[in-house]
């Protein structure tokens, strides 16, 4: 799946949506909204890479890429893959920064 994205860039492209569906199921002792999500296989292998530390799934999240037939023609007409800055500076590994390379890398 290839979604455009509009913003200040020439082109822009989200390969898979992270949430499927979230409710909300209340809020916790301290106000904060709960939701309960459903996340695509992509979504659900960049939550546990980012709040799980398990960086086993960059390669999770590049199989899905390579297993997408319309991103490989697309792909090789592209020169550089940049990644979004890092929401959070202070991780020591920057989950962004290692999917792009690998990506990079495998492309």
């Amino acid at each position: 799946m290839m979604i455009h994205i509009s913003g200040p860039w020439k082109d822009g492209y989200a390969f898979d949506k992270h949430t499927l569906r979230s409710m909300h199921i209340g809020d916790d002792q301290y106000g904060h909204p709960r939701f309960q999500n459903e996340r695509s296989p992509m979504g659900q292998s960049l939550y546990n890479l980012k709040y799980g530390q398990n960086f086993s799934e960059i390669e999770n999240i590049v199989n899905v890429l390579l297993s997408n037939e319309e991103l490989k023609i697309f792909i090789k007409g592209i020169d550089v893959v940049v990644p979004v800055p890092p929401s959070n500076k202070y991780r020591s590994l920057q989950p962004v920064i290692l999917v792009a390379q690998e990506i990079a890398r495998v492309f």
